[in-house]
């Protein structure tokens, strides 16, 4: 009997630890910076099979702590019985980012996903939407991936000529040295 009272009890505080915890929520710790462009691509089915959207697009992305604010450019369609419909289109994105996980929603879709790599990187998970197909209200779900557009580096670059020259002649030598840097300022070798 007090076997069975300490494992209610356990049962008791378990249950009562875990009330109120939002698991949708993105983790606790630092938001990386999401912040820039982004590609993406995604694949969508309906539970039956007869709907298959398959799109993608850019993502530009903005952070503010943990919360996110965008734009979408989206390009694609989606196979349904009778033809294709043009899944294309413009609009704004919200969501927020944990230390390793990404929510964003944008089109009447709910994308839910992992974060990988340091420096972020690339990040995939899952994707739900509700789309009016003519009267009715259908749900798609599926995957998605995207991958960080890393901004081109700042190039600089300068020629030396002997001393005493003002123009380099044929067969004279002359020096060529370039430097790169990264948007953090952060020198890139290997030129």
């Amino acid at each position: 009997m007090r076997s069975l009272l300490r494992f209610t009890g356990v049962v008791v505080v378990l249950a009562v630890s875990s009330c109120g915890t939002d698991l949708t929520a993105p983790e606790p710790g630092p938001p990386p910076d999401v912040a820039g462009e982004w590609t993406f691509a995604e694949l969508l089915t309906n539970a039956r099979g007869q709907i298959q959207c398959n799109d993608y697009g850019t993502l530009t992305i903005s952070r503010s702590d943990a919360n996110l604010s965008g734009t979408v450019d989206q390009h694609g369609g989606c196979d349904v019985p009778g033809g294709t419909i043009d899944n294309s289109g413009t609009g704004p994105l919200t969501g927020d980012v944990g230390a390793t996980t990404i929510r964003l929603t944008f089109g009447g879709c709910d994308y839910r996903g992992d974060l990988f790599h340091t420096p972020i990187d690339s990040a995939d998970g899952t994707v739900t939407c509700t789309e009016r197909v003519g009267t009715s209200l259908v749900t798609l779900s599926g995957i998605w991936s995207a991958n960080f557009q890393v901004p081109s580096p700042t190039v600089a670059g300068t020629i030396t000529i002997p001393p005493g020259d003002v123009l380099a002649v044929t067969g004279e030598r002359v020096r060529i040295t370039f430097a790169a840097k990264d948007e953090h300022g952060a020198a890139l070798g290997g030129l």
